[in-house]
Order: C-alpha cells, then sequence, then structure tokens
C-alpha cells in the first residue's frame, strides 16, 4: 500500500530541508542537505510516528521516502543520529543499511550509502 504524504520544500541557512508527512498525520520525516558541511549526504531527522500505531510498518516506509529523496537530491548517502542507549533503534536502522560511523557517549552516527 502507498504511503500518502505531503511534502514541503524549504529553504535555510546551510541549504534546504525536505519535510515528509503522512497525509492523515500520524508520521513524519524531515530530511536536511547541507552541500558546505557534509557534501553529498542528506541527513535524516525527526522521524516520528504516532505511538499507538509504532511497529507497524509506518516508519520503515517514512525512512524508505526519505532515502528516496536523498535519492532525487543526488545525494550519494543518508546519515542520522541515534542516541546510544536506544539500542533497539539503532539495530532498526542497522536492518535499514545504516552503518555506525561515529559515537560519542550519548549518540551515534550512522551513514548508508545510496
Amino acid at each position: 500500500m502507498e504511503t500518502k504524504v505531503i511534502v514541503h520544500t524549504n529553504s535555510w541557512f546551510w541549504g534546504k530541508s525536505v519535510d515528509i508527512v503522512k497525509v492523515d498525520g500520524t508520521a513524519m520525516v524531515c530530511v536536511k542537505f547541507d552541500e558546505k558541511s557534509f557534501p553529498k549526504a542528506g541527513y535524516i531527522c525527526d522521524l516520528s510516528v504516532v505511538e499507538s500505531l509504532r511497529k507497524k510498518g509506518i516508519g520503515n516506509d517514512m525512512m524508505q521516502l526519505a532515502i528516496a529523496e536523498c535519492i532525487t537530491q543526488n545525494m550519494n548517502f543518508a546519515r542520522l543520529h541515534v542516541d546510544a542507549k536506544n539500542i533497539w533503534l539503532r539495530e532498526w536502522y542497522e536492518r535499514l543499511g545504516f552503518k555506525e560511523l561515529s559515537r560519542d557517549e550519548n549518540e551515534i552516527e550512522m551513514i548508508k550509502e545510496l
């Protein structure tokens, strides 16, 4: 089943960002493009799914849309950060093809080649 979304592109200080919001308002994700700091890498952030609907594939659909947006924007990589204590979420990102790039005591930076 196709996820119906609204895509909104914004300009910001370092480049542009794309907000992808499910039409029914139950999920959203943002992808930022900062060619100065991280050329050719889209930064996926602010993924959220309404709590009662989690673990039903919606987050996976939103991540696939975010990755597709990175490809549309001619990025070679998608990157994100995850809380170092959130093992379940880190493992989920790994199943989506992300690999650890760096870490500190609070968070892990992950990257996926596109």
